[in-house]
């Protein structure tokens, strides 16, 4: 029983690994792709150890499995956590760069200056939303 934990669990770690290096280069699309093979090696690992016997399991391999698969754990909390504030942050941006003013300022088809909230189009110099 010992094998199967200790392969599971360095299962886990390698997608975990994987997922961190991923997360660290900024490729968030590949981290989202591993989610499905994350949750199924931790689902194992999970019911592996839920079913052992204690005697099965005290071998200093599988602890140092387990101390390795801690520490991986811990960084990748740390790297989701910051991927999600640098989201947070950027979605925040957008939402500002984009809020139409209250009074919107445009101009008609004939170059007259127009007030108000029936301007049909709001530019930004990064920009151009059209408003229904």
């Amino acid at each position: 029983m010992t094998t199967v934990l200790t392969d599971a669990a360095q299962c886990l770690i390698d997608i975990l690994e994987t997922e961190n290096t991923a997360i660290d280069n900024n490729a968030i699309a590949n981290a989202i792709a591993l989610l499905p093979e994350k949750r199924a090696a931790a689902d194992r690992l999970s019911e592996l150890v839920r079913t052992s016997t204690p005697r099965e399991m005290p071998h200093s391999t599988l602890h140092a499995v387990f101390k390795r698969l801690e520490t991986v754990s811990h960084e990748n909390a740390r790297l989701l956590e910051c991927a999600i504030t640098v989201q947070t942050n950027i979605v925040k941006l957008l939402l500002d760069v984009i809020q139409e003013p209250e009074d919107p300022v445009g101009y008609t088809r004939s170059g007259r200056h127009h007030h108000g909230a029936n301007t049909a189009r709001y530019q930004s110099p990064a920009l151009s939303i059209t408003t229904a």
